[in-house]
């Protein structure tokens, strides 16, 4: 009895050893494998990335770069909806261990990829739908720069950030109309307000005002092209301009 106890508590050592080697292994060619994207990335092999295939939907900082790479390399190839399909894959396996810098790079490829996507969209709730989302997660990312203390500081790939998010609110001001525009456009002015600093350095912070401003009257002015408006309305809208 005492041999058979015995030679069961040896059997299941063994099968803890082998687990925790076959975890060890597949965790090595894991590592070796985005290792070998990563330099295939760097190397400009774009085919050789997408055509990989290693693939990760876990939620880690690893799974986080893996897929952004293939989005970007996605991207290279004249790829845009497979870019964005990896893209989405980025925002799911996002981990907090992911770093500032690796987030707000992928936040301004993200944002300037929806940018461009829109323009294939024929429907305007697609269109907005799509820019919404992209709002949603940049403004995450801004709270999160705020919290470890980036705000203020001399941070380039930060101030990319503010400036790609603004770009998505002058292009949902381009979507929306009426009281709905005067929401995008309060929505760019209390940006600009908050982070003028950062804006600042880039000589943008007068653009986007201006931008707004132009995209928050326009469709009052096609009003008066086309249907004619009254002479103060007229003198309104010109000194407006």
């Amino acid at each position: 009895m005492m041999r058979a106890e015995h030679l069961k508590s040896n059997f299941i050592c063994l099968l803890r050893i082998f687990s925790v080697f076959t975890i060890t292994a597949l965790l090595g060619c894991a590592s070796s494998g985005i290792n070998n994207i990563k330099n295939w990335y760097e190397d400009g092999e774009y085919q050789q990335v997408v055509n990989s295939d290693i693939e990760c939907e876990d939620v880690s900082e690893s799974c986080f770069e893996l897929n952004f790479l293939k989005s970007e390399s996605f991207y290279h190839l004249e790829q845009a909806e497979d870019a964005w399909r990896y893209a989405n894959r980025a925002i799911d396996s996002y981990s907090p261990d992911v770093g500032l810098t690796s987030l707000n790079r992928f936040l301004v490829f993200r944002g300037n990829l929806a940018i461009q996507l829109i323009r294939d969209l024929q429907e305007w709730e697609n269109q907005t739908s799509l820019l919404r989302r992209v709002e949603n997660e940049m403004q995450k990312g801004i709270q999160r720069n705020i919290e470890q203390g980036r705000l203020g500081q001399d941070s380039e790939e930060f101030n990319r950030l503010l400036i790609v998010y603004a770009d998505i609110l002058l292009e949902k001001m381009e979507l929306y109309s009426d009281r709905n525009l005067d929401i995008q456009f309060d929505r760019l002015q209390e940006t600009v307000n908050m982070f003028g600093s950062s804006l600042e350095e880039a000589g943008l912070d007068d653009y986007y005002l201006l931008e707004g401003e132009l995209k928050n009257i326009m469709p009052q002015v096609r009003s008066w092209t086309y249907q004619g408006q009254s002479l103060g309305e007229k003198d309104r809208l010109l000194a407006q301009l």
